[in-house]
């Protein structure tokens, strides 16, 4: 609890962020060696001891967030987690399910629930505004002074929140597109297997929607998240592809990268910086091109998902 320690002791909140931080992973090992496993006899490391550790980190991460009291972005983010993380375990146990398929709900869920965070975030944070009660008629004021050190201390927790949510919501799609597009027998995502490509898909368009999605926050924190997961979930799923694609594909691959390497380039080179709260940081061209390359992104994720899980084959082999 060295993290609790240097936050009300020492009030060296970043230290306490960053020792809160280390210790998820090792809460995670600890969750994992609760429970016994025997590999020479065929029981190794399985659903429930994954889900164990997942219980372990949002344990810690509650206390965590308990502890600090404020700055609790990373806490937020290892909550997220550790929740989703757990409930995916739920899931997998209850469903019988393939490890594949739990992973592809996960980036589905990911990607398209961005646009929820802002609302997640005002009511962890408990940022709700009352309506008046003493007034004439209703909303008119009594003129009674508003506690602005209350409402800056909500929007301090709300933003941190914010910020915890997109980070850890970011780190899972990061840790799941790795999941999906590497080759890993056990997760039933080696090449052989019938949904490979689909599964590569689902990867590149939930980080072309994470990457998009970034455009939401205003805060530069909130958009690092959502904009370097994004990134890095391209780059492995694009990696992942390159990798296991035959060479003469690979070839064909490197036009079309280029063109769209040239393309972000421009992009960039057409941003100007913000002078205001309300100018657009990119001109409106790019904003609408933007806006229909994400819509079409957007779209696509839940088709693609149900091919992961096998819902058109299941559908096809139904019988009249």
């Amino acid at each position: 609890m060295a993290w609790a320690n240097g936050a009300h002791h020492e009030r060296d909140y970043t230290a306490a962020s960053v020792l809160a931080a280390s210790s998820l992973p090792y809460a995670f090992i600890a969750g994992i060696g609760v429970l016994s496993s025997d590999p020479a006899a065929g029981h190794g490391l399985g659903r429930v001891h994954f889900t164990a550790g997942a219980i372990a980190v949002l344990i810690v991460a509650l206390a965590a967030i308990i502890g600090l009291g404020r700055r609790t972005a990373v806490p937020v983010a290892g909550v997220t987690v550790g929740l989703v993380a757990t409930l995916t375990g739920v899931g997998l146990q209850l469903t019988k399910a393939s490890p594949a398929a739990g992973i592809a709900v996960v980036v589905a869920v990911c990607a398209l629930a961005v646009e929820l965070l802002p609302f997640a975030a005002l009511v962890a944070a408990r940022f709700v505004v009352e309506p008046p009660t003493s007034g004439v008629e209703p909303g008119d004021f009594d003129g009674s002074p508003v506690n602005n050190y209350a409402v800056g201390l909500r929007v301090a927790r709300t933003l941190d929140t914010l910020t915890g949510l997109t980070a850890g919501l970011g780190t899972l799609l990061v840790l799941c597109v790795a999941l999906l597009v590497v080759p890993i027998s056990a997760l039933q995502t080696a090449p052989q297997g019938p949904h490979t490509v689909w599964e590569q898909a689902l990867a590149f368009l939930a980080s072309a929607v994470m990457l998009c999605r970034a455009r939401l926050f205003r805060e530069r924190a909130q958009v690092l998240a959502t904009a370097v997961s994004g990134l890095i979930g391209l780059v492995v799923a694009f990696g992942a592809m390159a990798w296991n694609a035959e060479p003469d594909v690979r070839a064909l691959w490197l036009a079309p990268l280029l063109i769209m390497l040239a393309l972000l380039a421009l992009a960039l080179t057409s941003i100007r910086p913000r002078r205001g709260t309300s100018e657009p940081i990119l001109p409106p061209r790019w904003s609408r091109t933007i806006d229909l390359v994400e819509g079409a992104v957007f779209l696509a994720v839940l088709p693609v998902l149900m091919a992961v899980l096998g819902v058109y084959g299941q559908v096809r082999n139904l019988e009249g």
